[in-house]
């Protein structure tokens, strides 16, 4: 395999993982898949410093660590408060129009994870960070880089934190559960605290196996 047959292997390759853990529409069949991925994965056996950046082999994990590292946010990541009534809610739309005056409100579901957030320079993701208080959380960039869903390279010059929750659908989570329940292992109470379970393995190829 030349390099060239290399990066467009890896660029077909990235193009399927895409479709089926972003997107949920798979365009290649897991045979084709593994067999691309094992060709991939041995062209860069043979020529390790010919890796690309973010190719799909860098997913599978195996870093183990003694404990997690702090980082600090560039800037505050704050949550969200919580309200139970009507009358709260009432409570934060008025003080919103004295502070801000009137305005639109654009609403959406939030999905209830793990708080992520993600610093890329120059394009490429150089640290991951759990919430913690807000100002300081834990760097666990090796677990997420197993994420299939999180792009290791983007479009960006210069530095960018992107923020989201990290997940675990409830399909994903009921397999997980009953993996741990054939183990022995205590299943986890709900997807959230899956979510938040798998980011904070010392070994990140834990964190690979799980959706």
């Amino acid at each position: 395999m030349t390099k060239q047959q290399y990066l467009e292997k890896t660029k077909t390759l990235k193009k399927w993982a895409h479709a089926y853990y972003v997107e949920d529409n798979p365009i290649a069949t897991d045979e084709e898949y593994d067999k691309l991925y094992h060709e991939v994965l041995d062209y860069e056996t043979a020529h390790p410093d010919e890796v690309v950046e973010d190719s799909p082999t860098k997913r599978v994990g195996g870093v183990v660590r003694d404990e997690f590292s702090k980082a600090k946010h560039i800037k505050r990541m704050w949550s969200m408060e919580d309200v139970f009534t009507t009358e709260e809610v009432q409570e934060w739309l008025d003080r919103v129009e004295k502070n801000v005056g009137k305005c639109d409100y654009f609403c959406e579901p939030k999905f209830d994870g793990a708080s992520m957030n993600l610093l890329y320079e120059d394009g490429k993701l150089v640290r991951a960070i759990t919430r913690g208080d807000g100002v300081i959380g834990e760097e666990v960039t090796d677990n997420v880089r197993t994420i299939r869903s999180v792009p290791l390279t983007i479009e960006y010059e210069g530095l960018i934190e992107i923020r989201g929750e990290v997940v675990i659908r409830k399909d994903d989570f009921e397999i997980i559960n009953k993996e741990r329940l054939d183990e022995d292992e205590a299943p986890f109470a709900n997807p959230r605290n899956a979510a938040a379970g798998s980011l904070r393995q010392l070994d990140s190829s834990v964190t690979a196996k799980r959706r």
